[in-house]
């Protein structure tokens, strides 16, 4: 450094800066290197993750049509979204059961053209789509046989408080 011109003193203080960083001067910066390796495996785990589910999906469904070779889509979905847990659509918050019969019954009123104009006018704006999203798949295939007359309404309600009584204990 003695024997250094102005312009090699400026360089090398400009290279020493430069490296200094949140770490120091010749330290590792550990804390940048922990974020990378971080963000490295979340990336690796959510690729491991979604080859998981796929690689399940693919399993169950070969195995479900080849005991079910008739099954239809809307069957085949409900039935994925009971055996595999993580392709259950995103959990809104629980609904309460009486609520839930409530909404049903809305919404099929709704479907059957059997509710009143004034109640139409008290839903709010997309209720329908609102309410079909936040059904359980059990509950959306029961919607679907009844309106396709699969099932008669007896029946129908019959299974959706089994259905709903399941999801309230598991176990049972």
């Amino acid at each position: 450094m003695n024997n250094a011109s102005p312009a090699e003193v400026k360089e090398l203080q400009a290279l020493l800066k430069k490296r200094r960083g949140p770490g120091g001067v010749g330290k590792l910066n550990l804390t940048g290197m922990a974020k990378q390796v971080a963000a490295s495996i979340k990336e690796q785990m959510g690729l491991s993750e979604k080859f998981v589910k796929e690689t399940a999906t693919s399993t169950v469904t070969r195995l479900i049509k080849a005991y079910a070779p008739d099954i239809s889509d809307k069957d085949l979905e409900a039935l994925l979204g009971e055996m595999i847990p993580s392709l259950k659509r995103k959990k809104a918050p629980k609904i309460p059961p009486d609520m839930l019969k409530t909404m049903i019954a809305q919404f099929i009123d709704y479907s059957l053209g059997r509710m009143s104009d004034a109640d139409k006018a008290e839903m709010p704006a997309q209720w329908s789509a609102k309410y079909w999203n936040a059904f359980p798949p059990i509950i959306r295939n029961l919607i679907t046989k009844l309106l396709h007359n699969e099932i008669d309404e007896e029946l129908f309600w019959l299974a959706v408080t089994e259905a709903i009584r399941r999801m309230e204990n598991p176990k049972t």
